[in-house]
């Protein structure tokens, strides 16, 4: 990414900023309405299992190069800034296919496969 689009983006990012975030709270909610959910007893057990198919979801990334698919996760590498597992990795993807699979987002596992 060169400068000028990373300003370009810096500057919808802080200009937009509410209409992206309900878009993005809209999205989710969707998201979360679409896959398997479930009534749990517990209101933090309740949220920790909807969170974990919001952070699901977020693992499916678009590469300009290799396309889309599921990363591994996001940290630094190390004291580098290089992301230490911010690519795509098989052996991850089919974890997180079998628990996407498992709420019923097929079309997730597709694209990652």
């Amino acid at each position: 990414m060169g400068r000028a689009e990373a300003e370009k983006s810096y500057r919808l990012l802080t200009s937009d900023y509410q209409r992206l975030w309900k878009e993005s709270a809209e999205f989710y909610r969707q998201y979360l309405q679409r896959t398997t959910g479930v009534e749990l007893p517990d209101a933090e057990l309740q949220r920790a299992y909807d969170w974990s198919r919001v952070s699901l979801i977020q693992g499916l990334v678009s590469n300009p190069t290799m396309g889309d698919g599921l990363i591994a996760g996001y940290r630094a590498s190390g004291e580098s800034y290089r992301p230490g597992f911010a690519w795509f990795f098989g052996r991850d993807s089919l974890w997180s296919g079998l628990a996407l699979n498992s709420e019923g987002d097929f079309a997730t596992t597709k694209t990652a496969l």
